[in-house]
């Protein structure tokens, strides 16, 4: 292990969890007391599930501890004091060299519980975000049931997703009841199965519609799932998005220390565009589900919407990457603005830690 400075960085986000940082010390502090937290735990050390996890964007003198080129790892920080991440504290990756022996070492495991936690840790590093909704859902496809107080979801963001969820689903439910009486309520239902629930039991008949197997299905619901609460996600970020770019492109640089200003004028302008691009792909990627999803319920053709099903994972993966992208630079936008001492360099790099790759000019699909 090797005190990591950069773990300062983190105090930015003042202890909240992000699409890209998971504070599981904040989450032990507010939850520790709770009978599910106890019996139903993220990690079985008591360490890993007191940590810091997030997704870091590899340095290229980091590359060795991967034997090879990585753009982005997963990190588990265990920060000296986690009132106080000033102090820095101990890190490593997931898959890393010696990976398995690092979490041996830090975290105590006994009695097999290792291989639980080490099998956790790779499945969340799969993912390219760590949004707790996402997550939670992820984790319970590979059949991995935890506490929900990991996963905070306010009640009003609940209602608020059933609600545009119900006006997503509404041509579906027209397709199955007609359109009476009872096309509302049917909506409703089907979006609360989508969202919230055991949606690939419920469905079945879809899935029979769609000629998918059962692993087909669940696992094109659980992107479907993830597609519908992106696609709520994006529609609450885009007021804070516009105008989080037009404050960059607007940022003095002389404002900053004399020391950072060449910077501050360089980045200020990289991360803007960065912030369009990805933007602009996120729109690209729900205009590919739009598309699939109204070809089957206006014309009644199922099979683009199996394809888009079948190729969902894939597209959810590039669709997570860049949800994460920009809800991380918000909240790091909205804690600079609440706190004006915090520096625009300091706020730069850690949206720039964001972008591993810069956003490619087109969007691939399968």
């Amino acid at each position: 292990m090797f005190v990591d400075p950069s773990i300062q960085e983190l105090s930015l986000l003042d202890g909240a969890s992000t699409s890209r940082v998971l504070n599981l010390a904040s989450i032990a502090e507010r939850c520790q007391g709770e009978l599910e937290y106890t019996a139903r735990p993220l990690f079985a050390s008591p360490t890993i599930n007191r940590s810091i996890i997030l997704k870091h964007r590899v340095r290229p003198h980091e590359d060795f501890l991967f034997g090879g080129h990585t753009d982005v790892a997963t990190k588990i920080v265990i920060p000296l004091d986690p009132k106080n991440l000033r102090k820095g504290g101990h890190s490593f990756f997931v898959n890393q060299r010696g990976f398995r022996t690092q979490l041996k070492e830090v975290g105590g495991h006994r009695n097999g519980t290792l291989e639980r936690d080490a099998n956790t840790l790779q499945l969340m590093a799969a993912l390219p975000s760590l949004d707790p909704f996402i997550l939670c859902e992820y984790l319970k496809l590979q059949e991995i049931e935890v506490a929900n107080c990991y996963f905070a979801f306010a009640a009003d963001d609940r209602s608020a997703l059933q609600e545009f969820a119900t006006g997503d689903v509404l041509a579906l439910a027209q397709l199955v009841v007609g359109e009476n009486a009872q096309t509302e309520a049917a909506a409703a239902r089907l979006a609360a199965a989508l969202v919230f629930e055991d949606a690939a039991a419920k469905l079945d008949p879809f899935r029979a519609m769609l000629t998918l197997n059962t692993e087909e299905f669940r696992n094109g619901i659980f992107a479907w799932r993830a597609f519908l609460f992106y696609k709520w996600r994006l529609h609450s970020l885009l007021p804070e998005i516009e105008p989080l770019v037009a404050e960059l492109r607007a940022l003095d640089p002389a404002k900053s220390a004399a020391k950072d200003q060449a910077y501050v004028r360089r980045a200020k302008r990289r991360v803007a565009d960065w912030l369009e691009l990805a933007l602009e792909q996120t729109l690209e990627c729900l205009e590919i589900y739009d598309a699939a999803y109204g070809i089957f319920t206006q014309n009644r053709k199922p099979h683009a919407f199996r394809e888009f099903l079948l190729n969902a994972p894939d597209l959810f993966l590039h669709l997570s990457d860049k949800i994460g992208m920009l809800s991380h630079c918000a909240v790091v936008w909205q804690r600079r603005s609440r706190t004006p001492r915090i520096g625009a360099a300091k706020v730069l790099r850690e949206m720039e830690g964001c972008f591993a790759v810069p956003p490619q000019p087109r969007l691939v699909t399968v």
